[in-house]
């Protein structure tokens, strides 16, 4: 059985990107940080890539900041907790495997079977493997093989150890079970839809990986958007409201229970969350909040002029 690492227990980062294969800019990183607040609180939101080009340079000094004045830090799952890796383990286990009789190449369409035998034998995996698997499980599986072999860290992973040294608060938005759960129960056609999308797109992600993590770095939201989230949202639009619109709104309401707390928070979740129509700074900012993007220069006030 093909063992599900912990990291893609977040499951919209099973779409992400996971590394870059060209050296980053010179110029100085500027990824996207916003804050949201209201009366009394107030929380920061930073956006991560399922994984880095090992080296590359990230951080900025506003991202500092917002870790530096924050007294805990949000992420979506804890899957740098110890037994993380066991629980996905095991669903992977008991609900990722198709039925005696049953097999993942029977539920997709003849030119599928030709890409998933592809990509299976050039990231030197048995195809044999794969279809015993239910489709969402497949997908996770071939989702890991994107950028793998550059060698990369996660942005999350990152955060979480530099959190945990300084003796920060660790607090999470799901459980193991529950960020699984959201790909366990999709019905049998969207999670074809869902791995048909992603043989489809493949090549493109693996094509794009150091273009996206540029647009990350740069802090480029509409880019990041058309990298991560566009070609889900035309082509698996089903898939794409079950992981990332519905889990948006979920997740703002969680941060404004969070910003209820009163505690200043930095909350790191998955840059697809943040970015385009279904983002949650609109989202936030339809609730009521005031949100504001911190790494980049407020608009300039119209000149006054006297006629």
């Amino acid at each position: 059985m093909i063992r599900l690492a912990a990291f893609l227990v977040a499951a919209a980062a099973l779409t992400a990107p996971t590394a870059a294969k060209e050296k980053a800019a010179e110029a100085a990183a500027s990824p996207a940080v916003w804050r949201v607040s209201d009366s009394d609180s107030a929380v920061y939101l930073f956006g991560t890539l399922g994984a880095l080009p090992a080296g590359a340079s990230w951080r900025s000094r506003t991202l500092a900041g917002a870790i530096d004045a924050s007294d805990v830090l949000w992420f979506e799952a804890p899957v740098g907790e110890a037994g993380a890796g066991e629980t996905a383990d095991r669903i992977f286990r008991t609900e990722g495997v198709l039925p005696a009789g049953k097999t993942l190449t029977s539920l997709l369409a003849p030119e599928r079977r030709e890409a998933l035998a592809a990509i299976a034998e050039k990231n030197g995996i048995p195809v044999k493997s794969l279809d015993g698997l239910k489709p969402w499980a497949a997908f996770v599986v071939l989702s890991a093989q994107i950028g793998a072999s550059a060698g990369s860290v996660s942005a999350d992973a990152d955060l979480m150890t530099e959190a945990k040294g300084r003796g920060r608060t660790l607090k999470y938005f799901e459980t193991i079970e529950s960020s699984l759960g959201v790909l366990t129960m999709m019905p049998e056609t969207e999670q074809v839809a869902l791995l048909s999308f992603l043989l489809d797109d493949f090549a493109r992600q693996e094509s794009a990986l150091p273009a996206t993590f540029a647009a990350w770095r740069d802090g480029d939201a509409e880019a990041i958007d058309a990298h991560l989230n566009q070609s889900m949202r035309t082509a698996a639009p089903a898939a794409y409201k079950r992981l990332i619109a519905d889990r948006t709104q979920a997740l703002a309401a969680g941060i404004a229970a969070a910003l209820k707390s009163r505690e200043t928070a930095f909350i790191a979740l998955n840059a697809g969350y943040l970015v385009g129509p279904d983002g949650l700074p609109d989202a936030l900012a339809a609730a009521g909040f005031k949100v504001e993007r911190l790494d980049r220069p407020p608009p300039a006030k119209p000149e006054l002029r006297d006629d």
